[in-house]
Parts: structure tokens; sequence; C-alpha cells
């Protein structure tokens, strides 16, 4: 089943997350100690591979741990994660089956929401039409409904840093910390390294002792000696196959006495070197593919990875490649991971970053609608977006400038749904810029210029664009009109104001609005209709005495577009709308 949303609750410095929406791939963005890594963990331990259960002693938030938790009579009443989970063809397929034994017919759930408690227990729920349904049934096929969840939860893969192998290891102490600490993240990695190609490190150790007669001392040198070899050659084969790189890769396992050493070549440098002298890029590759493949059955089942700070040492360049190589793993896993790299953000997908920021009691909290404030928190998707900037003027022949991030959610999005539903959209080689606003859209006009490139400028129909537009005619794009295009000619009002939010319409917005304020607001006939939606929604509220948020209109269009990704996307007549806008873009486009 897909994770759509998770909550964490009563774990270390969160009180509550809120519900945090989830896509095949997801950014947690935040400063150091911001609660980053608690989130993936608590995430984590909701169904690992491997036993790994929470821990109240150490994980209950301490400022409430004696005064709350102690008290507690029962830990079950501690909830610590919540996912909620659209259901899979096959686990609908085995519902009804079971229902058709139990003899009850009913509709499979929407969604489903899953919660682990402190105790490691399980409570499953289901919307209000399912658990009418539901009851039904017997007790006895209740529980076998609650199974069916239980078996078809996907496994959940956490990987950090401090996962890392190291090139030698000394095994009496890895066999003590196996059994003493499983959890550890080195340790994890090293049993992942063994159990990938079925060797016994406890074996290894007992072969390479020295024991009875020479004879049989022979014997066990020689028998290690095999399995090494061998798992040398699997681990090479394997690997080369999923880390595709222009260089082969081989990998070789040597046991000297007591110690178990890993070397590493490849086509171009030739002689084996440790692994710890290879690039932190390559260490983290591989031992990231040992926890992934081992834990998550080979790659046989349908796994959540959670990756801590994944390329932390790599170049920037390194970075953005290994974005390509999560759009691979996707394929059949989803991607949760944090950052603080402006070059691990996705550009094209900023909808899928959620912000974490510690508030002043020291407690983690979630944007999921909205931009933080904190500069610090911030700074990456600002400079995610200068890059994205840079990329589009040296690597892009056909470029779009916007005003801001509004319009390049709703662009973005609306794009590839006209083009899934056979509606003109944009090309794949049009790349679309936010200019941070009106008054920067000349600066960053004439960044293209300087490269002989004159970028398709949208503005909006209001005061201010059409400023802009007189500007531009009059300097930059002088003789180049058909370069500027005005939204009310696309939407057929022409003269009036429009903005982007016009395209996709007023239901859709108050919508979204009221989901993330929880305001109500109607416009009426006291509401110019002369004027931009956005302008009628500002003189509706402030009629109403209600108080709009700062960037409400990018929060909004955050809102859409992931709802838009999870529920299938905008209905037919905005996406009629908005192909009508790329199609007098992509007329643009083609006279420039």
């Amino acid at each position: 089943m897909r994770a759509t949303h998770f909550r964490i609750q009563n774990f270390r410095s969160i009180d509550d997350s809120g519900w945090i929406p989830l896509h095949k791939v997801t950014a947690l963005v935040g400063r150091n100690e911001s609660g980053k890594s608690s989130l993936l963990q608590a995430l984590h331990k909701f169904n690992p591979a491997t036993e790994n259960p929470y821990d109240a002693q150490r994980e209950f938030p301490r400022h409430r741990y004696t005064r709350e938790y102690v008290r507690s009579p029962d830990s079950r009443d501690w909830p610590v994660c919540s996912v909620r989970f659209a259901p899979s063809a096959q686990f609908c397929a085995e519902l009804d089956e079971l229902l058709a034994l139990a003899e009850t017919e009913m509709d499979a759930p929407e969604n489903i929401e899953v919660t682990r408690y402190y105790d490691g227990q399980l409570s499953v729920s289901y919307p209000v039409k399912f658990t009418v349904d539901i009851g039904s049934l017997d007790e006895i096929g209740e529980l076998e409904v609650d199974d069916l969840v239980e078996k078809h939860l996907p496994v959940f893969i956490y990987f950090e840093s401090y996962g890392v192998l190291d090139s030698a290891i000394w095994l009496p102490t890895f066999l003590s910390e196996l059994a003493h600490n499983p959890h550890d993240p080195r340790v994890r990695t090293i049993n992942a390294m063994f159990e990938h190609v079925h060797l016994d490190p406890a074996e290894l150790h007992t072969l390479g002792a020295e024991a009875g007669g020479q004879a049989e001392h022979q014997q066990q040198k020689e028998r290690r000696a095999i399995l090494l070899s061998s798992a040398s050659r699997d681990i090479s084969t394997r690997f080369s196959e999923w880390y595709k790189e222009q260089r082969e890769h081989r990998i070789r396992y040597q046991a000297d006495g007591s110690y178990f050493r890993i070397w590493t070549s490849d086509s171009k440098a030739g002689a084996p070197i440790e692994l710890e002298q290879r690039s932190k890029g390559f260490q983290w590759f591989f031992s990231f593919y040992l926890v992934f493949l081992v834990e998550s059955d080979h790659g046989h089942k349908d796994a959540v990875l959670l990756l801590d700070e994944p390329g932390l040492h790599l170049h920037p360049t390194a970075q953005q490649e290994l974005l390509l190589f999560f759009d691979k793993l996707v394929e059949t896993n989803q991607i949760l991971y944090t950052t603080h790299s402006p070059f691990m953000i996705d550009g094209d997908n900023l909808h899928r970053v959620r912000a974490v920021v510690d508030d002043e009691h020291g407690q983690s909290q979630v944007s999921a609608d909205t931009w933080p404030t904190d500069r610090e928190t911030v700074f990456p998707l600002q400079a995610a977006a200068g890059y994205a900037i840079m990329k589009g003027l040296f690597r892009h022949q056909k470029n779009v400038l916007v005003e801001g991030l509004t319009d390049f959610f709703y662009l973005q999005a609306l794009s590839q749904q006209c083009a899934a539903s056979g509606r003109e959209a944009l090309p794949d080689d049009v790349y679309v810029t936010p200019c941070g606003g009106t008054k920067y859209v000349g600066h960053i006009a004439s960044l293209f210029l300087g490269q002989d490139a004159r970028a398709l400028v949208i503005l909006d129909a209001d005061d201010a664009g059409r400023a802009r537009r007189d500007a531009l005619l009059k300097e930059l794009y002088a003789t180049h009109e058909s370069s500027v295009l005005m939204l009310d000619e696309v939407l057929g009002r022409t003269g009036e104001e429009v903005e982007i939010e016009d395209l996709v319409g007023e239901e859709l917005v108050l919508r979204a609005l009221r989901a993330i304020t929880g305001a109500e607001i109607q416009l009426d006939g006291h509401d110019g209709q002369l004027s931009s939606l956005p302008s009628r929604i500002k003189d509706a509220a402030a009629r109403a005495g209600i108080t709009l948020p700062d960037a409400w209109k990018a929060t909004v269009a955050r809102h859409l577009v992931s709802s838009w990704a999870e529920n299938g996307g905008a209905d037919d007549v905005v996406l009629d709308r908005a192909s009508r806008l790329f199609t007098a873009m992509n007329a643009r486009l083609t006279k420039a």
C-alpha cells in the first residue's frame, strides 16, 4: 500500500507534527537540530524490516515523561506514529475474497489509517462508511481485515551516514556488538553486508582460528577462501548491475586472521584499494545498497526509504545525479529524505518539499502548506530556485519567465496533467523560471538576453503586470511584442484584471483557502467583477474581518498542486483553460 500522509506524536522533540503529506519523493528541509532526523526515526520504527521497538524511556519527550508518561497506567494510551495508506489493487482483491467468505458485500476503503503505540501495538481505522459496514462482520472477521492490513504494510528502511562501512572489521568486536546493540547504524550495515552474500561472520571467525592439526587448519583456510571468493564475485556482479556507472566496479572480500577487509577496484584505476580510500559518495552508495537490498527483501517489497542527509559528501553535480537516481528507485519505492543542501532539492517539484522548524519552546513543527519565515530554513529553497534559474539560463533554448512561485506551481502541474489527458501542454524542452516578483522580471530577462536567448514573459493583467510589460516593450523587448503574454488575452477578458488564480477558478481556490485557514470566505456582488480573483478574495476577507496569511496565494497553489498529485488532477474545465494558455505560449515560443 502507498503511504499518503504520516503523523508523529510524543517522540523526542515532537509533541505532534500534524499530518504531513507524502509524495513518491518528499524532502524535509530544515536547519540542524530542527527535528528532521527524529521524524524519520519515528517513522522507521512504525514498521521496520528488523525489529526495532519504540523506547519510551529514551524517546518520550523528556519535559513530559514523569508528569505524563510515568503516571499513565497503559502505554497504549501514547501513540507515536500514524500513517494513512491508499489501498493497493492486490489488497483490494484479497479483501474482496475475505468479504466473500464472510458473505458480506462492501466497497474497499478509500484510505486506511494505522497507528503504532509505544507498547508496539497497532490500531487500524477506516473511513466512516467502511467502519459502519465492517460492523456487520463478526469479531473474528474484523480481526481478519486488520490482519490483512498489517500484512500489506510496506517496510520502512532508514539509512544515515553513520551507517557507512569501514574497510576493516574486527570480527570479535562486531559479533559482540551484533549481540548487544544490533540497531547501531554501522553494525546494521555490516550485518547487511554479510546477509547479502549469505556469509556467516561467526563461521568466518571460527575458520580463521588456530584449531586442530595442520591439515585441519589448512582445510579451514581453504573453505574460508572459497566462501570469500564466491561472495566477492557475487557482490561485484550484483552491485555493478545496480550502481550503473561508466566504470565497472569490483569488490573483494578478504579475511586476515580475525580481520575482515573490503577492497575495491574499477576499470579506470585498476589496482584494488581499501573501501575507505574511495570517494565518500561511493562509500555511501555501497553501504546504502547493502541495507536497502537486504531490508527490502532484495528488492521484492515496496519499501519506503527514509534517507537522512543523503549525498552529504557528494559534489553538487553528483547530488543532482542522486536526485535522478531517486527517480529510478521510486518506480518501486517511496522516498522521504532530509537535506539542507539546495542541490538536493528538485527545483521542478518544490511542492514536494516540507519545511521543518523548531518553535520557541524547542518543539519541532512541520510546515506542509506554507514556507517558513526562518532564514536558515528557507535558504536552501531560495538557493534551489536560484540554481534553477541559472540552469535554465545556460541549458535551455526555450525559456518562460513567470512572476513567482505561484505561477510556477500551477504551470508545471497543469502542463503535466494536460499532457497526460491528450491536451496541448508545454514541451519537455521548455523551462519555466519564477522571478520572485514582477519587479525582477526585467532583471532576469536581461540575463537571458545576455546569453542570446529571449525568454517568453507571462504577466498578470494587473497594474504591476501592465507596468512591467510597458517597460519591457520600451527597452529589452522593443519590436518583440509577441514575447510578452498577458493573462487577460488568454482567458478572453481583455482589459480586465486577471491573475493566474482566475485560470484555476473560484471554487477550487476558495476550497483550498478554507482547508488551509479554516476561514469561510463568500464572494458576492459587492466584489468587483472586473477585478482578479485574488483581489475579490481580499475584498471579501476584509469585509468579513478575516486576515489572510502572508503569501496565501503560494500556499493555496502548493495545496492544490499537492492535492492534484494525490487525487488525480484538476477537472476538465480547468484543464481546458490551461490548455488554451499553453497553446498561446507554444505559438509565441515558435516565433521566438
